[in-house]
């Protein structure tokens, strides 16, 4: 995984930080929460939508 962020950096490219997902989600109307672990180094971002 860091040799394939690492290619991505290079390009200028970059995986997505839980902050920019969690706006995405809410760019369309969803709420989100993001659940941390492994030390926070790793994390799970839920969305909900309300109907």
């Amino acid at each position: 995984m860091a040799l394939q962020n690492l290619s991505e950096h290079v390009q200028g490219n970059h995986f997505l930080r839980p902050a920019e997902i969690e706006a995405a989600f809410a760019g369309v109307g969803m709420k989100a929460h993001t659940l941390r672990f492994s030390a926070g180094l790793e994390a799970v971002v839920v969305a909900t939508r309300s109907s």
